[in-house]
C-alpha cells in the first residue's frame, strides 16, 4: 500500500437530510461520538492489512457529519494515523464540515492540529430548497462563508443543483464565488429509492432543468477560472482533490469506519453498515468483497471516465497486467462523445468535457457488454 490514501467514515448526523442515500445516524451524542473515535483508533493501530512501509498522501473526514467530532477525537485518530503511516510531505487531510459547526477560532485550531483542507456542504442558499431538501438550521450566510474562505487552508464548499425544476442553483453559486472558494463541487441531485426526498420530490420535467443547470454551472465556473476537472467537481489550479482522484484513478485507499470500504493490491473490503458492531469489534470486521474478473474493468472505466483524464491503459495494466480488451476500444471508435489518445505508448480513454451531461449514456453504451 505505497501512497495510499486513507477514508475515515463519522457516519453521525444531528438530522439526516431527506435526500442522503449514505449510511449515517441522526445521533451526536459525545459518549457515543468518543466510543467510535476509540473503535477508530483501535482499528487503525492495529490495522494487520498494511505494512510498515504504507505511505500516506491523503486523509479524508467523510460522512455524515465529521465536524461534530470534538477537536479531541480528531486530534486522536490523526495521532492514530500518524503512528500507523508515514504520512508524505505534502499530505492532503481534508475535513467535511457543516455550517452548524463552523467557528474561525475552532477551525484555525484544527489546522494547526493538522487539517489542512475543508469541504463545506452549502447545498443551497435558497431557504424553500433548504426545506424542501430537509437541511438543518438555516440557510448559510454571506458572512459565515466570508469568515469560512479566510481560514489558512484549501477551502471548499459543495452544492446540490437541479434539485426542483424553477428553482436554479447558478444564483447561489454566483454569489459565493465572489468569495474565491479553493474549490467547488456541484452535485446534481440524484433521487434515490431509500431516501425521505424520493417519496415526496417533485419530478415533472425534472430531467430537462438538470441538463440545463449542469452545463449553465460548469459553464459559468469554467468562465471564472475553474479547471472542470471531474464531472461534478471544479477548482483552481493546485487545488484539485488529491483524496478522491485516488477513487477515480483506481488507487489504493483504505478506509476506516462503520460502513467504510477499502481498495488495495487489486482486491476491495467493506466494513458493515452497523455502528455498535464496529464500537463492540472495535473494528476488526473487515471483509472481502468477491468480485468477478470483469468487475475490474467496468470500475476503472466507470469511475476514470469521470475525470476530465479518463481512464489510463497504464491503471488497468497495472493491477490486472493486461491492455486494454479490444472490443472496449471498437466502442470507443464508435462514439462520438468519447476520444482515445496514446500517451507514453499507453492508451487513455476520455469524455470530451462538452459531452459530460450525457455520462450516464455514453458509460452504458461502452460497458453495456462488459456489465
Amino acid at each position: 500500500m505505497n501512497d495510499s490514501g486513507i477514508y475515515l467514515h463519522i457516519p453521525f448526523c444531528v438530522k439526516k437530510c431527506s435526500y442522503c442515500a449514505f449510511y449515517s445516524l441522526p445521533k451526536s451524542e459525545k459518549t457515543l461520538l468518543d466510543s467510535y473515535t476509540d473503535a477508530l483508533c483501535s482499528e487503525i493501530n492495529n490495522d494487520n492489512y498494511i505494512d510498515s512501509s504504507a505511505v500516506c498522501s491523503s486523509v479524508y473526514f467523510g460522512g455524515g457529519t465529521p465536524s461534530l467530532l470534538s477537536d479531541d477525537n480528531i486530534i486522536n485518530i490523526l495521532e492514530s494515523i500518524n503512528n500507523r503511516y508515514r504520512l508524505t510531505n505534502d499530505c492532503e487531510i481534508t475535513l467535511e464540515c457543516n455550517p452548524a459547526q463552523y467557528e474561525f477560532k475552532r477551525f484555525s485550531r484544527l489546522v494547526q492540529n493538522g487539517i489542512n483542507r475543508f469541504s463545506m456542504g452549502i447545498q443551497t442558499l435558497n431557504p424553500q430548497l433548504h426545506d424542501y431538501i430537509g437541511r438543518t438550521g438555516k440557510p448559510v450566510s454571506c458572512d459565515l462563508i466570508e469568515s469560512y474562505l479566510s481560514i489558512p487552508a484549501l477551502c471548499g464548499v459543495d452544492f446540490i443543483t437541479g434539485i426542483r425544476d424553477g428553482y436554479p442553483a447558478l444564483p447561489d453559486i454566483e454569489r459565493v464565488i465572489q468569495y474565491k472558494p479553493d474549490h467547488v463541487s456541484a452535485y446534481l441531485l440524484t433521487l434515490e429509492s431509500d431516501t425521505a426526498l424520493f417519496k415526496y420530490a417533485d419530478t415533472k420535467c425534472l430531467d430537462i432543468f438538470q441538463r440545463k443547470e449542469y452545463l449553465e454551472v460548469s459553464n459559468f465556473l469554467k468562465d471564472n477560472g475553474y479547471d472542470h476537472y471531474e464531472i461534478s467537481n471544479f477548482a483552481i489550479k493546485g487545488a484539485y482533490s488529491k483524496h478522491n482522484l485516488k477513487y477515480w484513478n483506481g488507487c489504493d485507499y483504505r478506509g476506516y469506519g462503520a460502513g467504510a470500504h477499502s481498495y488495495f493490491r487489486g482486491e476491495r473490503y467493506f466494513h458493515d453498515d452497523d455502528v455498535c458492531l464496529y464500537i463492540d469489534k472495535k473494528g476488526a470486521n473487515l471483509r472481502k468483497d468477491n468480485r468477478k474478473p470483469g468487475d475490474i474493468l467496468v470500475e476503472l472505466v466507470f469511475t476514470g471516465l469521470r475525470t476530465s483524464k479518463g481512464v489510463s491503459e497504464y491503471n488497468y495494466n497495472r493491477i490486472t497486467g493486461k491492455k486494454f480488451p479490444e472490443e472496449l476500444c471498437k466502442r470507443v471508435q464508435g462514439l462520438s462523445e468519447l476520444d482515445c489518445v496514446v500517451d507514453n505508448g499507453w492508451r487513455r480513454i476520455y469524455i470530451k468535457p462538452v459531452n459530460f451531461v450525457d455520462y450516464d449514456t455514453i458509460i452504458y453504451q461502452l460497458l453495456e457488454p462488459f456489465i
